[in-house]
């Protein structure tokens, strides 16, 4: 037997508690985790590094705070700066 359990919200602190107890052992199987996805949930971006400063007239550029991937925020750059 296998159980899936999917978790979902925006704070940054997750809690998720089951009732009644899940029994883990039964004395025949281990438990392991198998796999542990998270798609931009670690914030990465926030009010202490979100601002870019450059060119000789020292432009802000200001990204929203959020989670991205470097490929996200290099897109986001490059629509800024041009």
């Amino acid at each position: 037997m296998s159980l899936m359990f999917t978790l979902s919200g925006k704070s940054i602190v997750f809690v998720a508690n089951y009732f009644p107890v899940i029994n883990l052992s039964d004395g025949d199987y281990d438990l392991g985790l198998a796999i542990f996805e998270t798609y931009y949930t670690i914030p990465n971006v926030n009010k202490s590094n979100n601002r870019l400063y450059f060119t000789k007239d020292n432009k802000e550029i200001t990204i929203p705070e959020g989670s991205y991937e470097m490929p996200d925020i290099n897109e986001f750059l490059e629509h800024a700066i041009l």
